[in-house]
């Protein structure tokens, strides 16, 4: 578990927002090190303001809703020493059609609540 503490915690229909005590490379390196052992990576930008993905593209274009493809934005600044971390789903899953939207549906609660879980509280 990481020293990292909550100080503020909100969730929205695009996923969540979180106010930290902590510095942003800390808390970047944490984000990724999180979405790597979850079996995402980064796709683009860098670890403080980038996007990681899960799943295969092409495999969602021919197979729809049944084939796995998340895809997460990251956005850590700083302010008045305090570190903000803003999670946002990268896509809607509407490219899988109804399964599609719900299976984006379920992964954005369960890596917001995995991620506020895994700081102290």
């Amino acid at each position: 578990m990481t020293q990292i503490k909550v100080k503020n915690y909100e969730k929205n229909g695009n996923g969540a927002d979180y106010l930290l005590e902590t510095d942003v490379k800390t808390l970047a390196v944490f984000i990724q090190d999180f979405f790597n052992s979850e079996g995402y990576q980064l796709e683009d930008g860098t670890p403080e303001n980038g996007g990681y993905t899960k799943g295969n593209l092409g495999m969602r274009v021919l197979f729809g809703g049944f084939a796995n493809r998340f895809k997460f934005n990251v956005s850590i600044t700083s302010a008045d020493g305090m570190t903000s971390l803003k999670l946002m789903k990268g896509m809607t899953g509407a490219s899988g059609g109804l399964i599609g939207y719900t299976k984006m549906e379920n992964e954005i609660n369960r890596i917001r609540e995995k991620i506020y879980n895994s700081f102290s509280q």
